[in-house]
């Protein structure tokens, strides 16, 4: 999916969460991220960076309807919508978040 923010934008509004693009895992009742989840406990991880049993360094387990999986998974992109909303650098930004959102919005009913 197209990023409509700068990276400079981004980066100046960055929280403490895994990338994305997070997905449902290899196990329908999971979430996951291409990328590797820091945890808070920085000696062990508990296997949630077992990228070959869950499909990925794992977010959330034991969702158990896909559509919250699904409403889950889409956070970060939801996340970058709303900043793009929240910093809008001119009004023909505005189209293009608004095609971002939607989307965001195909992707998690499965359109």
């Amino acid at each position: 999916m197209k990023q409509c923010l700068s990276n400079h934008v981004i980066e100046r509004h960055r929280i403490a969460h895994t990338l994305g693009p997070w997905k449902i895992g290899k196990h329908s009742t999971t979430v996951v991220s291409e990328h590797q989840v820091e945890t808070t406990n920085k000696r062990h991880d508990g296997g949630v960076n077992d990228q070959k049993y869950y499909g990925g360094s794992l977010i959330g387990e034991s969702i158990l309807r896909k559509e919250n999986a699904a409403l889950i998974a889409a956070a970060p992109d939801m996340y970058e919508v709303l900043l793009a909303l929240a910093f809008l650098e001119s009004d023909t930004d505005y189209d293009e978040v608004i095609e971002r959102a939607q989307e965001i919005v195909k992707n998690i009913r499965g359109v």
